[in-house]
This record gives structure tokens, C-alpha cells and sequence, in this order.
């Protein structure tokens, strides 16, 4: 068993997932979570983990953390030595995301709610390895400039799987396959000006990674919210941790 399979028996996708939706969390393919979120399709997470290549000790950022599953997962394999913090930019969301990490039991992986005004968390940065769980239009140039050196991030693109390995200073884009995400939703700031776009995207079939060659990437770079696809073992127990809170 590797080591996103050993997160996957570790941190069960049902202790993540509202009470009524808990008995589907064996399905393959994205879940519903309320106020416009899903939690990925297992098959897909792994994907995205692998691309991510975490290691024990390094400090992680989940961008787009939801109801907390995939940042419970990025806690699991960073272990106690490490650091996640998860950011979620829909409040309720944000709130439930935490309390459900919070219940899975390692104290070195947070989730909180996201600064609609900033993408990602540079503040607390530089990062090792960032994870985006929801589609941006372009390449997010914020977060490439919030990765440590070396460092990786993973982040649907249009369509398509980007991994970018930041090494020695030089930067380099690979594209891994087509998915489907949640879009991301539009971000504004105090001034009510849009900062992130929303992606749509209509692709979903998987296609060989190759190798892209690119100039450098484009600061108007997407926004960040809740989970896109996702896969899981189909472990189906859980606690009971309730289901988001309901809107205002």
C-alpha cells in the first residue's frame, strides 16, 4: 500500500460528508455538501495527491478545502512533523470544513475560512506543496509565487490537471489529463471589485500527461472555493459530525 492509500483507509471520505449523503460515500464520483460544494471524487483525489507527491514534514496548503477531507488526507501524509491549513472561501462550509478536521484528530492540519480578498494563504507562506480542488481559467501566478523552492502545485486548469514544479528558481508546467471541477467561485474584494474569475469547463475524460511549454503565468489567475471531483475506497463509517449549517 502506498501512501495515498494508506491516507485513504486513514481518513474515511463519510466522516466528511452530510448524515444523509454518508451512505454514498463508496460512490466514485463527487458528492454534494450544500450551499454549492461537492466533495471529489475519490479516484480524482488520488490523482491530484499523487501529482502532489507530499512528504512527511512539509507544510501543505489546500486551497478550496470544503467540507475538510482533503485536508484531513494532506494532514495524513505530512504527519506530525508537517503543517496543512486548509482555506475555504464559502463561510458555512468553512466553519463545518473545520469542525470535521478538527474531529479527525491532528492538531498540525487546520481548516479556516479563506480571505475572499487574497488567494491562497501567502502570509503563512512559502508553501512545499499547495493542492487547488476547484478549477481556475488560467494558471494562478498568487500561488506559483506562494510555493517554496523546491515546491509543487496541483490545480485544474481549463479543463485539464496542471502540476507545477517550481526547482533551482525555473519553473515548469505539465498537463495531466482532463477533469471536471466545481468552478471556482468569482472572489471580490472590500471594494467589491472581482479579483478571481470563475471557471466553467464541460471536460471530464482522461488523456495522457505531456509536457507543455509555457510563458510565464497569468496573474489574473482564478479565484478559489469549494471541492470539484474526488474518489473514494468506500469506507462508510462515521462520526457523527452533522451536516453544514444552513444559510442565514
Amino acid at each position: 500500500m502506498d501512501a495515498v492509500d494508506d491516507a485513504f483507509e486513514a481518513v474515511p471520505r463519510a466522516d466528511f460528508l452530510p448524515r444523509g449523503v454518508r451512505r454514498r460515500a463508496g460512490v466514485d464520483g463527487p458528492l454534494p455538501i450544500g450551499h454549492g460544494g461537492t466533495c471529489s471524487q475519490p479516484r480524482t483525489v488520488a490523482d491530484m495527491l499523487r501529482l502532489l507527491d507530499v512528504r512527511p514534514g512539509q507544510r501543505v496548503l489546500d486551497v478550496g478545502s470544503g467540507s475538510g477531507w482533503t485536508t484531513a488526507l494532506l494532514g495524513h501524509l505530512v504527519g506530525p512533523a508537517g503543517h496543512v491549513v486548509g482555506v475555504e472561501i464559502e463561510p458555512h462550509l468553512a466553519r463545518w470544513g473545520a469542525e470535521n478536521v478538527a474531529r479527525a484528530g491532528m492538531p498540525w492540519a487546520q481548516a479556516r475560512a479563506a480571505d475572499p480578498a487574497v488567494l491562497g494563504l501567502p502570509a503563512e507562506g512559502p508553501w512545499d506543496r499547495i493542492l487547488v480542488s476547484a478549477q481556475a481559467a488560467r494558471l494562478p501566478q498568487a500561488l506559483v509565487d506562494q510555493l517554496a523552492d523546491p515546491g509543487r502545485l496541483v490545480v485544474p486548469v481549463a479543463g485539464r490537471m496542471a502540476l507545477v514544479v517550481l526547482e533551482a528558481g525555473a519553473t515548469r508546467v505539465s498537463e495531466h489529463g482532463y477533469y471536471r471541477f466545481v468552478p471556482l467561485q468569482p472572489g471580490r474584494s472590500p471594494a467589491g471589485h472581482l479579483i478571481h474569475a470563475a471557471a466553467a469547463t464541460t471536460a471530464s475524460s482522461r488523456c495522457s500527461p505531456r509536457q507543455v511549454t509555457r510563458g510565464p503565468p497569468d496573474p489574473r489567475g482564478g479565484g478559489y472555493s469549494s471541492h470539484g471531483p474526488s474518489h473514494s475506497p468506500g469506507l462508510t463509517h462515521a462520526h457523527d459530525a452533522g451536516d453544514p449549517p444552513a444559510s442565514a
